[in-house]
């Protein structure tokens, strides 16, 4: 990029995000990705309670679950996962879509 001096990794990439499909990991720094994987060890640690689940780091600033019964808590528990599921789904079509056109 003009800001950093590196290369455009997508433009070189012929105008696809860089992925496993596409390629262009090459061309990015193993120190991100070492990085990101620690910084998400680091929050999922220091977020954990006693009696807390994967997950749950206690950030709730409108109050939307706790203080709720644990059958409301429950659904929000199942409605995020499913969502999330929905997610990578979503993301995995996209990815072999970018891939197959």
């Amino acid at each position: 990029s003009k800001a950093t001096g590196s290369a455009d990794i997508i433009a070189n990439q012929a105008g696809k995000a860089p992925s496993l499909l596409n390629g262009g990991f090459e061309n990015v720094n193993p120190l991100f990705f070492i990085g990101t994987l620690a910084f998400t060890a680091f929050v999922e640690q220091t977020g954990k309670g006693k009696g807390a689940e994967p997950g749950d780091l206690g950030f709730d600033p409108l109050g939307l679950y706790y203080g709720k019964t644990e059958d409301v808590k429950y659904s929000y528990r199942l409605k995020e996962l499913n969502n999330g599921r929905l997610a990578m789904i979503a993301i995995s079509t996209y990815a072999f879509q970018e891939f197959f056109t």
